[in-house]
């Protein structure tokens, strides 16, 4: 805009024109020279030329003043106007620019010397431009325009600005202009919204205290502080949400707004490691702070929710951490609709309306404690006046001063036979007064110094007492009485108050208890609580006369065949005989004790270890007594174990041990007969449990070794093929023999994993063996009864077989008869499996056993094992003899071939080769090899006989 003085000037005023002569008088006249009348029009004229050329004087001054003035005030005008903050423009009317004024240039949108000429649309954005073009039809109807607001994006950032323009007429032939003040309000635009903003949270705040003052419950109040929180739109959406502690998940309780359909499905989680932790919800309940999000559309907080905040207008928002009675129990959670938002004057008031609400969650949290509080009191006065009124107990009160009753339940007629009202009518207190008076006489000076008290005195607890009174109608009765001195509420006044119950069941059932704690229940013989006391007791006096006890510890042998055939029942009426038969053959001073299912302890006074062996014969003879029972004739045998103080020990539970030691031999080694127990006995068994537990870690530390004996054709000595033989070679206890630690993996169970081992191994030996080129022979591998009875051996033989790519026909199983007789059947499936696989099966130890020609012939063996037992006594026992014959030629008969262990000479040899037997094995060819010696031991006897076979053969064709 040009730059121009549009202010008013005052001018300096003209000075006044110089007064007119007054007239000259007649006598004055008289004395000029000039002719009558001429004289003053002279000299008239002369004054008034002198005046008018000294007024000329004087305006020439006053203007050249005025115009010093003018231009001092122009000077100044501009001066002004550069001055002024506001931009100043001069538009024509198609709002093209005419001149600028910029006090700051970078206020504008474009340079100066860019914008003369463009019009608002060429450097405005559309809003802004429109507005102006608005204001300036204004103005041009009305002259001028005022208010109008348009922001406008500047190199540091957008800015509101105010518009105002007046209209400029032009001159003559010359169009209108207008000019426009652009006054920055940028500033003040933001403090007036920050303004309204405040004021629509005060709003908000309001209304939520208006809420929780109108609010009757907990969830009430939390959906009307919802509805309220968006109701002056400043907020889009709201809702509270509590935390479950059983998962630590935040259920939302109420909402309101748009959006609140998420909230169907919404996980957060309050746990920093779950990935439902991590928005804002939850981090403001886990840090225990507020969340505030000032830019909902790029916080990386917000990330999983850009597109639903898009979708419904969310650009900011605030979680807050709401308590109750101290603790995080939830969020506020806020969305509003403009970014920063949550300026701090507005975080401070939304902290305010979450401090009220906390306190209205308080309040009624306190007044459901207390709703709760005072039905709990009700609940109990009821259930108390039920309780008093409905119990077999006695509640009664009595005056401590006089021993007055004051109140008896109703159950004190049940308990003592007298109606209530007839106690209170002073019929004897007979289970009351006399202890009480006692008590009083006992503690008068400390009574009395309670009664002065009053309600100040602590209540006295007396020890439970129990009496046995009589009823009115004279039967005995037990009771139990609590009792407590208490001042009364109101006045004060000491009482006795007491409940009352009648335990005479109880009493009988403690008489029981006491019976059944030192009897057994089903024999009625000691049990092992009273055992301990009569044998210690026994003991000691015996020691004490230096006379021997024999304590004998008697087991049924096979009593769990009489449970599974005939039923538990029919077991404890036996165990019942038994008892009997035992205590009726025994002495009276001798104690005898059920301490087990079917054992029984006996502990026998001044016996000598003859007399001992004597009297475990007469118990054994008296249980082996033929038992009827429903039709039944069963005849059981016990094996006795039996220790002798003071020769084994002086103690008596190691004693009962070492009974127990002796016991267990003879049930393993010959049941239904009686041992002593002795050092050696101990010895052994303590080398059967080391080896028990030494066995548990033996597979594990790879203590065991497969070796190989050979099995050799008994007419030409060819290696035909060989039983794979455990060896344990212990790291402290040396090589242990199998014929010690077998049938300590048979008792503890462990010959399963030990029995798979050796069978897994002997398969990878062979395919070792295959795999090196080499052709091995036969390898016979002992099962046990154990793994003989897995239902799924064939499957797990297969499997082994296959994973080791070894054909099934060179694998042969050996099994004793014994362990095929428990269950025939499925011994006979078993061996049929095997059989289909292409695995031969070998009876070992046959003739030991039970040689049941009929299971033979059923089972289809393929090879009967003559025992070495036999086989040792062929040079010296002609039974022997007679039985190997025996053995071959049944086996022959029946298609079965035969094998001789042990064979260790030749007149052995000798005499199996006259009887045919197929083959043999022993030392007498070899030991058991490791299996590289065993595979060098079958190539040099294999070359041997192919050398002798050559030589034959040249004998025979030259």
């Amino acid at each position: 805009m040009p730059e121009q003085d549009i202010s008013r000037r005052s001018l300096t005023p003209l000075p006044p024109p110089p007064e007119r002569q007054r007239p000259v008088s007649a006598a004055q006249g008289q004395a000029n020279l000039a002719p009558p009348g001429a004289v003053p029009l002279i000299g008239g004229l002369a004054l008034l030329c002198a005046g008018l050329l000294g007024w000329n004087a004087q305006l020439r001054r006053h203007l050249r003043h005025s115009e010093q003035e003018l231009r001092h005030s122009e000077t100044q005008a501009l001066a002004t106007l550069r001055a002024v903050p506001d931009l100043l423009f001069e538009l024509d009317r198609q709002g093209r620019y005419l001149t600028v004024q910029a006090l700051d240039p970078q206020q504008l949108v474009v340079k100066r010397e860019l914008l003369i000429g463009r019009s608002v649309h060429d450097v405005m954005p559309p809003a802004a431009a429109a507005t102006c073009l608005e204001a300036l039809a204004e103005a041009d109807r009305r002259g001028s325009a005022r208010g109008h607001q348009i922001l406008l994006p500047l190199p540091e950032g957008e800015r509101w600005f105010e518009v105002s323009m007046a209209k400029k007429p032009g001159g003559p032939g010359a169009p209108d202009t207008y000019v426009v003040i652009s006054r920055d309000i940028h500033e003040r635009k933001l403090a007036l919204e920050e303004l309204q903003r405040q004021i629509r949270f005060y709003t908000i705040l309001s209304r939520c205290n208006d809420a929780i003052l109108a609010s009757r419950s907990e969830a009430e109040l939390m959906q009307r502080i919802c509805d309220e929180a968006i109701s002056t739109g400043v907020l889009r959406m709201a809702w509270i949400g509590l935390v479950d502690p059983a998962c630590g998940r935040v259920k939302p309780l109420a909402w309101a707004g748009v959006g609140t359909d998420y909230l169907t499905d919404i996980q957060i989680s309050v746990a920093a490691d779950s990935p439902y932790g991590q928005g804002p919800t939850g981090s403001a309940i886990r840090d225990d702070r507020p969340f505030w999000c000032q830019d909902y559309q790029h916080d990386p907080a917000t990330a999983p929710w850009h597109r639903r905040g898009e979708l419904f207008g969310w650009k900011a928002s605030a979680s807050l951490p709401l308590h109750r009675g101290g603790g995080n129990i939830g969020a506020l959670t806020l969305y509003a609709s403009e970014a920063n938002a949550f300026t701090a004057s507005v975080q401070r008031l939304l902290l305010d309306m979450a401090t009220d609400l906390e306190l209205a969650l308080d309040r009624f949290a306190y007044e459901a404690e207390q709703g709760q509080l005072r039905e709990a009191v009700l609940q109990s006065e009821r259930q108390y006046r039920e309780l008093t009124e409905t119990i077999n107990d006695v509640v009664w009160r009595i005056e401590a001063e006089s021993l007055g009753p004051l109140y008896f339940s109703p159950s004190v007629q049940q308990l003592w036979g007298y109606a209530p009202e007839e106690v209170l009518q002073g019929l004897p207190l007979r289970a009351f007064g006399p202890r009480f008076r006692l008590w009083r006489q006992q503690r008068q000076l400390d009574y009395g110094h309670w009664q002065e008290r009053g309600h100040g005195a602590s209540p006295i607890s007396l020890p439970l007492e129990e009496i046995e009174l009589r009823r009115r109608d004279g039967t005995a009765v037990w009771v139990e009485s609590s009792i407590s001195l208490v001042p009364q509420g109101s006045s004060g006044r000491p009482e006795f108050h007491g409940v009352s119950r009648d335990i005479t069941s109880r009493k009988q059932a403690e008489q029981e208890v006491e019976r059944l704690a030192h009897f057994d229940q089903l024999t009625g013989l000691a049990n092992r609580d009273l055992l301990n006391q009569e044998f210690q007791f026994v003991l000691s006096s015996c020691l004490r006369e230096q006379q021997p006890v024999a304590v004998m510890l008697l087991n049924l042998d096979h009593f769990q065949v009489i449970n599974d055939s005939l039923g538990s029942e029919a077991g404890d009426r036996l165990l019942v005989e038994t008892a009997q038969r035992l205590r009726r053959t025994l002495r009276s001073s001798d104690v005898i004790a059920r301490v087990g299912g079917d054992e029984f302890l006996i502990v026998l006074p001044k016996l000598t270890p003859r007399d001992a062996a004597i009297v475990a014969t007469t118990l054994q003879a008296a249980v082996a007594e033929a038992w009827h029972d429903d039709g039944h004739e069963v005849v059981v045998t016990a094996s006795v174990g039996i220790a002798m103080a003071p020769e084994d020990s002086r103690d008596r539970d190691l004693l009962a041990r070492k009974a127990s030691l002796a016991l267990h031999d003879v049930k393993q080694e010959q049941p239904n007969g009686y041992r002593f127990f002795t050092d050696e006995l101990q010895a052994r068994t303590a080398r059967t449990m080391q080896l028990s537990n030494a066995l548990r870690f033996a597979l594990e530390r790879d203590e065991f070794r497969v070796v190989y004996q050979p099995q050799v054709d008994t007419t030409t000595g060819a290696v035909l093929g060989a039983e794979a033989l455990l060896r344990w070679q212990h790291p402290e206890l040396g090589p242990i023999s199998p014929a010690e630690f077998i049938p300590v993996a048979e008792r503890n169970g462990l010959i399963l994993p030990i029995g798979s081992w050796v069978l897994a191994e002997a398969i990878h030996q062979l395919q070792r063996w295959i795999e090196a080129g080499l052709a091995p022979p036969r390898i016979a591998v002992n099962l046990s009864a154990l793994q003989f009875r897995q239902a799924d051996l064939a499957e797990r033989t297969a499997t082994l077989l296959a994973g080791a790519g070894v054909p099934a026909d060179l694998l042969e199983l050996e099994l004793t008869e014994n362990a095929t007789m428990e269950n025939p059947a499925a011994a006979r499936h078993t061996i049929h499996q095997l059989g289909l696989l292409g695995i031969r099966f070998a009876i070992d130890d046959f003739g030991t056993g039970y040689s049941s020609l009929s299971n033979l012939r059923q089972l289809k063996a393929y090879k009967l094992k003559i025992d070495a037992s036999f086989i040792r006594d062929l040079n010296v026992n002609a039974d022997a003899r007679a039985i190997v014959t025996g053995i071959v030629n049944m086996a022959r008969g029946m298609g079965i071939r035969t094998l001789a262990e042990g064979v260790e000479c030749l007149k052995e040899r000798r005499f199996l080769q006259q009887q045919g037997c197929d083959e043999i094995q022993g030392y007498l060819f070899a030991k058991p090899l490791p299996p590289e010696e065993f595979m060098a031991y079958t190539q040099r006897e294999r070359a041997g006989a192919a050398t002798v076979a050559v030589q034959r053969n040249q004998e025979r064709t030259g």
